[in-house]
């Protein structure tokens, strides 16, 4: 597993702390850190990491699945896929 976990989370920035971890997992991706076919770790490995709710996660990884960045399969870690129509959360939600 390539995961840096080195990025911080602060509780009390004003950016959502799912929208801090969707930030830190997308800029891996567009550096290069994490490649098509890596394995991200378990939600629990990023509850633990980060003293997280699982909620948060789910949140955070659910967004990132919607703009293509990440492929998620039930019983499985979340491996990542191409990054062909990635987008911006913003144009997703909009």
């Amino acid at each position: 597993m390539n995961f840096d976990f080195s990025n911080e989370i602060l509780p009390d920035s004003p950016e959502s702390i799912y929208l801090q971890l969707f930030n830190i997992i997308q800029k891996q991706i567009e550096d290069g850190k994490l490649v098509p076919g890596d394995m991200l770790p378990s939600e629990m490995e990023f509850c633990s990491a980060y003293h997280i709710s699982r909620t948060t996660v789910r949140q955070a990884l659910h967004e990132l699945e919607l703009i293509g960045a990440i492929e998620r399969k039930r019983g499985h870690y979340n491996g990542l896929v191409g990054l062909d129509g990635f987008c911006d959360l913003e144009t997703v939600l909009l």
